[in-house]
């Protein structure tokens, strides 16, 4: 199986989850995600992700849950495996030997509920701000990006003004630790192509590998077109 996802960014947090709450969507109370991620260290920011083996360590409620995601159409459509793990560190240094490196540290509080089959998250993310997550699992063969866009059709159906982001919060992130400001045009221009260094991941001096430029696209729903490169 393979999770789809369509993320969008928030300009009005308020109207979104008035619109939400309009077709019945009941949010949980809000919880705390501390994520680290992981490529091989081979990868470089700026390289497609298609069919490359990413993890990730995520530590939520007092749990620590480890993930291999491997996108297939695009980095928003993965094949996914996941399990709780007793010991964070120990599964950390156990990922350094299997040659994935730390890339970027990823802190957000998230709210989640159903929508008919899909399950909405509306996520706080540490330095960028209000996201809309859309996600449901589709079969391993089924084609991601036709997954995408039913999902997209919910979204506009909602009638507030988002914006479609096309990359994962630890590309977001790497694009946006160029300084930019945290303006929406600030956002498009530093997403457009951003160098960014290194990261300390765990407060513990382990650090990142170095970035290279990032590309995300940006879809106005509810009007305009496309925004950056």
């Amino acid at each position: 199986m393979q999770e789809v996802e369509v993320k969008y960014l928030v300009s009005d947090e308020s109207a979104l989850l008035s619109a939400l709450a309009g077709q019945g969507i009941r949010l949980s109370e809000p919880v705390r995600q501390d994520d680290q991620a992981y490529a091989p260290a081979s990868w470089r920011y700026g390289m497609s992700k298609r069919n490359v083996t990413f993890a990730r360590l995520r530590t939520q409620s007092g749990r620590h849950l480890f993930t291999v995601k491997r996108p297939l159409d695009n980095e928003l459509a993965c094949v996914e495996h996941e399990t709780v793990v007793a010991d964070r560190a120990q599964m950390h240094d156990a990922l350094l030997i299997m040659g994935f490196v730390p890339t970027v540290r990823i802190t957000k509080t998230r709210r989640t509920g159903t929508w008919g089959e899909v399950t909405v998250c509306v996520d706080v993310v540490g330095g960028l701000g209000v996201f809309l997550e859309v996600e449901t699992m589709a079969g391993e063969n089924d084609a991601g990006t036709e997954t995408q866009e039913r999902l997209h059709s919910q979204v506009v159906a909602l009638g507030v003004a988002v914006e479609r982001v096309t990359h994962t919060y630890d590309s977001l992130l790497r694009a946006r630790s160029n300084g930019e400001g945290r303006s929406e045009e600030g956002l498009r221009r530093e997403y457009g192509s951003a160098s960014v260094g290194h990261a300390d991941v765990d407060g513990d001096g382990v650090r990142g590998v170095v970035g290279e430029p990032v590309q995300t696209w940006f879809v106005q729903v509810g009007g305009g077109g496309h925004v950056g490169q």
